[in-house]
């Protein structure tokens, strides 16, 4: 009997080659599940020093299902995802410091200082505010993540979990001198609120 080759198509990362694949030779797709599988982990744990803030890591901060935990039913759709993860630019390092570096740039010819040290909470603060539903231009998320990155992280995700009440206060939170330390109640007291 001819040995079978897993081909490299497109055609076969979908769910429906996948399913096609499973019927036609199912260990030729578990090898190459398997194989793609240990390059996402390694992916994973790469992203979860570098960039442990990062949504990619958020959806798959627990990895991708060995083959003994997946049904044979489940193994297309599981297939379609790993491949669809490994094809994503965010899932690596690099990708990250790339989408990082032109955020950045972007954001600077708008006349908006976004810049290494602020970019982490930025985008914590803008990821919160599409989750709350939250409509601000990006001028108040910079100076929230600005004000934020110079806090203790325990402090600034206590406020990050507080983002509806803090946002108005945005643009004034410069006008107190030491927030960091201070209860988020404290400071919005301070602003008036």
């Amino acid at each position: 009997m001819a040995k079978f080759e897993f081909k490299y198509s497109e055609d076969w990362y979908s769910v429906q080659g996948a399913e096609t694949m499973l019927h036609e030779n199912r260990k030729a797709l578990r090898a190459e599940y398997t194989r793609m599988r240990d390059t996402a982990q390694k992916r994973i744990a790469r992203l979860a020093k570098s960039y442990p803030e990062s949504k990619v890591l958020a959806e798959h901060k627990e990895g991708f299902k060995k083959l003994r935990d997946i049904s044979d039913a489940d193994l297309p759709k599981a297939f379609s995802e790993l491949k669809k993860f490994l094809g994503a630019r965010q899932s690596t390092v690099s990708g990250q410091e790339s989408i990082k570096t032109k955020t950045i740039e972007t954001w600077q010819k708008q006349g908006l200082n976004l810049n290494a040290s602020n970019y982490d909470m930025t985008m914590q603060v803008l990821d919160g505010m599409r989750k709350n539903k939250i409509v601000y231009g990006s001028d108040k998320a910079l100076a929230l993540g600005d004000m934020l990155s110079k806090l203790s992280n325990r402090q600034a995700n206590t406020w990050l979990k507080r983002l509806p009440q803090l946002l108005p206060y945005a643009d004034r939170l410069q006008e107190i001198p030491k927030v960091r330390g201070m209860s988020f109640k404290n400071v919005i007291k301070a602003l008036g609120g």
